[in-house]
């Protein structure tokens, strides 16, 4: 057995689950239990996407938006990977997100969610954030998340790069099973902070296609002009078949 599989049987262990997803292939194969998939970035980022949505096309040059994968300097306690997103956002509407697709589900079927994670914001050449404005949201969708170029509904002649999902806005659920979780407000007056939670307390529900798949997603809606960057270090999702 590999040194990843034990880790990821150590952790599933920890947690009490019945069964552990390896993080190398999202497939499983007794769907009717509960497990759990743990995700630390170590192996690189795998089959995870980021993402930007919510800003003017006009805009995209200035927004110096970055995808990253980065080894960081001893930010977190255990390993120092991280996936990373980072952008300007002078129109201040900007949507920061990750996902990756799950597969070998029971097609067509309904499965609670809960999940941990811990982040690292950074406000990118200034002391602290200017603003509390940001929103942590999570969901599953039975496509896979991309931004879309629609028109504006302020102006028709503003094109806009939208999530082809509806996401909510703000502290609004969306009604594509995106969920608002919560203000991103603690310790904002400094220059770097990890951000940590969970889920546990809150029932979220996502449907799989006709193919047992869907595609879950991270994301920080953000109205504060900051330039902001987003290290995803650690993610456990867990499962359970309703």
């Amino acid at each position: 057995m590999s040194v990843k599989k034990l880790k990821y049987l150590f952790y599933c262990t920890l947690f009490l689950m019945n069964s552990c997803m390896d993080g190398d292939d999202a497939t499983f194969s007794e769907a009717q239990y509960d497990f759990a998939y743990i995700e630390k970035f170590d192996q690189g980022i795998s089959d995870w996407i980021g993402g930007f949505a919510d800003y003017p096309d006009s805009l995209e040059s200035e927004l110096d938006l970055k995808i990253e994968y980065k080894e960081l300097d001893n930010v977190f306690e255990e390993d120092n990977h991280a996936l990373v997103l980072s952008g300007k956002n002078p129109h201040e509407d900007l949507f920061y997100y990750i996902s990756r697709k799950f597969s070998d589900l029971d097609p067509n079927s309904v499965y609670q969610l809960s999940f941990s994670y811990e982040i690292l914001m950074e406000a990118i050449g200034k002391n602290t954030v200017d603003e509390t404005e940001l929103y942590f949201k999570a969901g599953g969708l039975s496509v896979k998340p991309e931004s879309t170029l629609d028109f504006s509904p302020v102006s028709e002649n503003a094109a806009y790069n939208y999530l082809n999902a509806d996401k909510g806005n703000d502290q609004v659920n969306g009604t594509d099973q995106i969920y608002y979780f919560g203000k991103i407000e603690e310790h904002l007056d400094q220059e770097k902070v990890i951000l940590k939670g969970e889920t546990d307390q809150i029932s979220i529900l996502v449907q799989t296609n006709a193919n047992g798949e869907f595609w879950i997603i991270f994301g920080i809606d953000s109205n504060t002009p900051s330039e902001l960057s987003f290290a995803f270090n650690t993610i456990i999702v867990f499962f359970q078949k309703q």
